[in-house]
Formats: C-alpha cells, sequence, structure tokens
C-alpha cells in the first residue's frame, strides 16, 4: 500500500486531522477508513487528503469542507 505524503504547514485552507485505526479498502483514486470510534467507514478521495501511516493507525489531514460534508465533524 502506498501512502501519500504528508501535506506540509505551507498548504493554503482549513484543515481537519483525524486518526482511523485501519484502512479497510483502496482504489485507485480513494481509501476506504474505518475506526472503532466511528459508526460508519468513510471513503476519502486520495487526491483531496493526506495519509500518515503511524504504528497505531493512519493520521489523515483533510479539507474541512469534505470532512463536513462527510459528517465527520
Amino acid at each position: 500500500m502506498v501512502v501519500s505524503d504528508f501535506l506540509g504547514e505551507e498548504e493554503k485552507g482549513s484543515y481537519v486531522t483525524e486518526m482511523w485505526d485501519s484502512i479497510k479498502a483502496e482504489t485507485d483514486n480513494a481509501y476506504l477508513f474505518g475506526d472503532a470510534g466511528y459508526d460508519d467507514d468513510f471513503w476519502l478521495p486520495k487526491s483531496q487528503i493526506s495519509v500518515r501511516e503511524l504504528s497505531n493507525g493512519y493520521e489523515v489531514k483533510i479539507p474541512f469542507w469534505l470532512a463536513e460534508k462527510k459528517g465527520i465533524v
């Protein structure tokens, strides 16, 4: 699995950072994130997010508008 580069602080706009336990599925264009803390899983487009793999899961930086649209915030 290739995880995208994490956005640097120089990136413009408002972002939300979320943690997920796992990537349940992957397509060429999106990841399906899952976590025990959420009732639903979330498909997020690779082109709109940055993902950092950590020892305990995944840190995902999401534009605020997308997080709001998906019901994450």
